[in-house]
Order: structure tokens, then sequence, then C-alpha cells
């Protein structure tokens, strides 16, 4: 037997990067129209994996949320916590009655897309949800049925990963939760240890001693890590969702100071675009209430999309 010796430099890679699950905490963040799942060590608190679900803009077999990010460090992407991310915020969407469906704003990559092709491939996953005439594939404009709850729209992506709304098999369900409820409970232990205060104490100033404001950072600069390795720099769509995205929850001096000068002629590019959602919202409403001003870069998105 030839011995490859890539492969073996890959499996002793992997053995040294394994994670141990019991090392890491969970947080969900909840929103009326978002849900941020986060994944880190404690109590050093080393973002490892994040995932955001957001409702879709048509019925997709009311309702359905889609993903519309996720991100796993390079070095444990190994260790399936894309695939356990995955599950858990389905998880999630699920036990409020909702589905859940692949980006239909901007897109999946291919490396993604291959979860959704997995839902298709094994029926002991997931199942499709149906409305209430028994529908269970989306339809896209111009080819709507008269079954108006199974209209979605596919947005930039030529093509979505998938096609329906999906919600987890009782069993996965179950056992995703239990796994869920002990990362919680690290996540528990740690705020009542007293750790996370004294994370926090140690914070930059710029995070304001908001714990939750420096995962949104973390989880930003992961999305970026993660998707700018695998894709070139001139790939102009993936370049603009990570600008936008820092815009939503970044002053243009914070972007500069973590991530270089460079960043704010891009930014002052969006800026000075017509119709732009992030400088419409900073004049009409201010930055100060985040929930505020998210609410209204998508409220003037939707309206730019249906222009």
């Amino acid at each position: 037997m030839k011995l490859n010796l890539e492969y073996l430099r890959d499996l002793i890679l992997q053995e040294a990067t394994a994670m141990n699950f019991g090392d890491l905490a969970l947080k969900v963040g909840r929103g009326n129209d978002v849900v941020d799942v986060y994944l880190f060590t404690v109590p050093d608190v080393q973002l490892v994996a994040t995932a955001q679900a957001r409702k879709t803009d048509k019925p997709c077999i009311p309702e359905t949320w889609q993903v519309t990010s996720i991100a796993v460090r390079q070095d444990l992407q190994s260790q399936k916590l894309g695939f356990f991310l995955y599950k858990v915020i389905i998880a999630e969407l699920n036990g409020r009655g909702f589905g859940v469906t692949s980006d239909h704003s901007v897109g999946t990559e291919p490396k993604a897309a291959k979860f959704w092709k997995r839902l298709e491939g094994e029926g002991s996953i997931a199942i499709k949800r149906k409305t209430k005439e028994g529908n269970d594939t989306f339809d896209y404009p111009p080819h709507e049925t008269p079954d108006p709850d199974d209209d979605c729209d596919a947005g930039m992506a030529a093509k979505p990963a998938t096609d329906h709304s999906w919600a987890l098999t009782n069993s996965v369900y179950a056992a995703t939760q239990a796994e869920a409820k002990k990362l919680k409970s690290n996540n528990f232990k740690f705020i009542l240890s007293g750790e996370k205060n004294a994370f926090v104490e140690k914070l930059p100033t710029q995070f304001n001693k908001n714990f939750d404001y420096y995962l949104e950072i973390q989880a930003t600069k992961l999305f970026q890590d993660a998707y700018l390795a695998e894709m070139e720099v001139s790939d102009f769509k993936l370049m603009r969702l990570i600008r936008e995205e820092l815009q939503v929850i970044l002053t243009n001096e914070e972007a500069a100071e973590m991530f270089g000068e460079d960043i704010l002629e891009d930014l002052e590019v969006l800026d000075e675009e017509e119709n732009n959602p992030w400088a419409i919202c900073t004049a009409s409403v201010g930055r100060e209430d985040k929930e505020k001003y998210e609410k209204c870069v998508m409220s003037v998105k939707k309206q730019n999309k249906e222009r």
C-alpha cells in the first residue's frame, strides 16, 4: 500500500486541532426578525463558529427563515462544526414553529450548499414542510402557482441551494437540542462564575464593555476570514456584502481601527451611492438604537428591490 503523505498530514492536523465540545459555550441571540448563534471557547472567548438566520421576504411556505451566513474558524473546519450549527439554528427556529431554508437574498457558497444537498439526499435528517394545500416546493416569479403560500423570492441567487422549507426529524431535533442544552449550560456557568464580567472589563474601549457587541464584531471578522480564504478579493458581490454588514454594526472610524484605513474608501463609495440604505438610515434614525437602525436598513433594501 502506497502511503499518501498529504493524506497523512491532513489526518495529523485534524487530530492536532480536534475541538472538545466540552470546552465550548453556545449563545443564541433572538430578535424579531433575526437569530444569531455563537459558538466560542471559555473563558477566553475565542469565537470558533457562527451562524445567522433572518425571515424570508415572501411566504416561502410560512413561516420560513433563511440561513444568511455561517462560518467556522479555518483550523477547525474538519470538525463538522458547520453541520452542527446548521442543526442548532434549524432546531432553534423549528422550536418556534418556523421552517428554515438556504439564503434567498444573496445566495449560498458551494461548500455551504452541500448541507442543503445532504438534506435532499437523506430523509433521516429533516423533512420538507408543506403549505395548507400540500405544496412543498417554492415558486419563483414569474412561475407562481395559484397557492400564494409557496411563493418565494430567489433574490440575487441564480439558483438557491434549496427550494424547500425544512424541519428536523423528531429524533435529530431531540438530539440537537440535548447537545445545545449542554453548551448553553457552559455559557450560563461562564456568566455565573464571574468570568464573563472579568472578560468584559478587559475589552478595548470601542466595545463599550458590551459582550454581545464584541461577539457581533468577531462574527463579522470570522465570516470575512472564512470566505475570503476561498475566493478572490475581486469577487465584488462577497466584498460588497461584507462591507454592507460592517456598515450595519460599525461606524467608519471603528471599521478603520479594526480592519485598517483602506476599508474607508470602500465604505465611502457605498455611502455615496444613490438610495444607499446605510446612509439613509444613519441620517434618519441614527445608530444608537441598533434594532431600529437594522429595521430601517432592511426596509430601505426591500424598497430598492421593488423599484
